[in-house]
C-alpha cells in the first residue's frame, strides 16, 4: 500500500530556501541534549554547537594545524583549539585574542532547525 505524502515544515523550508545549498545534517535531539553534534556538509565535516549565545556550525577543523575542533572547550561565542589554545569566534570563524591575527578563519554555516531536524547552508559573508 502507498503512502500519500503530507507537506510539512520540511517542505516549507526547502521551498523558501529553494536556491540555497540547504543540506539536512541530522536530528537535532543529540544537539539538543549534548550541546553539540557532527554533520557533513558534501564532503566537509561541520561542528555544530549549542551555547547559551545560541546556535553555531563550524568547519570541524582548525585552520592553524588542521586538528579536529570536536574535542574543543566551547563557551560563549567563542571555540578554543586544543592544539596551540588558538581561538575563533563561531559567529564569524575569525580568528580573536591575537595582536596579529592572520588570515586564519573557520568556514561558518548557518543553522536552521525545523520540526526535529538541523539544517545547514553556507554562510554568506
Amino acid at each position: 500500500m502507498r503512502t500519500k505524502h503530507r507537506p510539512g515544515p520540511y517542505d516549507e523550508y526547502l521551498q523558501a530556501n529553494a536556491d540555497d545549498e540547504a543540506v539536512d545534517a541530522g536530528p537535532a535531539d543529540g544537539l539538543l541534549s549534548a550541546g553539540r553534534m557532527l554533520a557533513r556538509f558534501g564532503d566537509v565535516e561541520v561542528l555544530v554547537v549549542r551555547t547559551r549565545r545560541g546556535l553555531f556550525a563550524v568547519e570541524n577543523c582548525c585552520p592553524h594545524l588542521g586538528r579536529p575542533l570536536s574535542d574543543a572547550f566551547v563557551s560563549g561565542r567563542r571555540v578554543v583549539c586544543q592544539g596551540h589554545h588558538r581561538r575563533y569566534d563561531l559567529s564569524s570563524g575569525k580568528e580573536v585574542g591575537r595582536p596579529a591575527a592572520g588570515p586564519a578563519r573557520l568556514r561558518t554555516f548557518d543553522i536552521d532547525i525545523i520540526g526535529d531536524r538541523v539544517w545547514l547552508r553556507p554562510k554568506t559573508r
